[in-house]
Formats: C-alpha cells, sequence, structure tokens
C-alpha cells in the first residue's frame, strides 16, 4: 500500500503486561480468583501517517503552453486536499524554474488560506528551467526538514 500507517497509536489486544488496563477484564480477573491475567492492552498495529511530502511545480513559460498551468495548480489543489485528510503529515510545496522559491514550508498546516496563498505565488514566467538546482535544493530542504 502507498502511504502505509507507520505510527501506533490504538491500544488493543490481552497482554499480561502493558500499557493500560482494559476495564472490560478487570471483573472476569477477580472472578477467576486471579488467575485470568490478561488484562492489559497495548499499542500494537501502526494506525497513523507521519511522512513528509514535498511537491514541486515548475514555474517556467513552457508551462503556459495548452494550458498546463493551470491544469498543474488544479492538480495541487486536489493532492493537498486528498494528503490533508489522509492525515500524512506535512506537507511542501516549492517552485522552480530559474529559481526554487520555497513556497509553503514544512511544519505548517496546509489550509485553505495557505492554499490561496501558494496558488498565488505561482506566475509561469521564469525563463528556463534548472533541474540541478532543483534536486539539491530538495535534498537540502528534505535533510533540514528530517533533522528539525
Amino acid at each position: 500500500a502507498i502511504l502505509e500507517p507507520i505510527s501506533a497509536t490504538r491500544l488493543k489486544g490481552d497482554y499480561k503486561a502493558g500499557k493500560r488496563i482494559n476495564i472490560k477484564k478487570v471483573i472476569p480477573y477477580i472472578a477467576s480468583q486471579f488467575r485470568k491475567d490478561k488484562i492489559w492492552m497495548r499499542r500494537t498495529k501502526p494506525d497513523k501517517r507521519d511522512y513528509q511530502v514535498m511537491i514541486a511545480i515548475d514555474d517556467s513559460e513552457s508551462m503556459m503552453v495548452n494550458s498546463a498551468g493551470t491544469l498543474a495548480l488544479e492538480a495541487l489543489a486536489t493532492l493537498t486536499q486528498a494528503l490533508n485528510l489522509l492525515e500524512v503529515g506535512d506537507i511542501s510545496v516549492l517552485s522552480f524554474g530559474d529559481r526554487v522559491n520555497l513556497i509553503h514550508p514544512f511544519g505548517q498546516p496546509f489550509s485553505h488560506t495557505s492554499g490561496e496563498k501558494a496558488l498565488s505565488e505561482f506566475s509561469f514566467e521564469q525563463k528556463t528551467t534548472e533541474w540541478a538546482k532543483l534536486i539539491k535544493s530538495v535534498i537540502q530542504m528534505l535533510a533540514d526538514a528530517r533533522n528539525s
């Protein structure tokens, strides 16, 4: 599966030792003269996602051909809404062309207002697309986000 849950947050199960007592098992435990001692719950199955997703969109003039820029911004809006519904973790958006511009950094929630601000940052007027500069910047940004 894509973007599988990686953090366990729910408590489950019947164990001899664990994090929290299962109240439903206490009375049978006492009634069994303390033999049915599997009354504890643990965090077992992962159910929370904690990823860092970075979305990069080309902001060069070539994206104006056949309204590719408009399509890319619509895809950005749809993708960020889906990622927020899945609660994947941190989302970052950047544009690239002559220069790399961080539009929405990691660590800030991606809301409707930040989405509107992000969409207004794209102009599709940069002259060239510098792929090497993009890769270097992405590697540095991901390393910085991982360390903080």
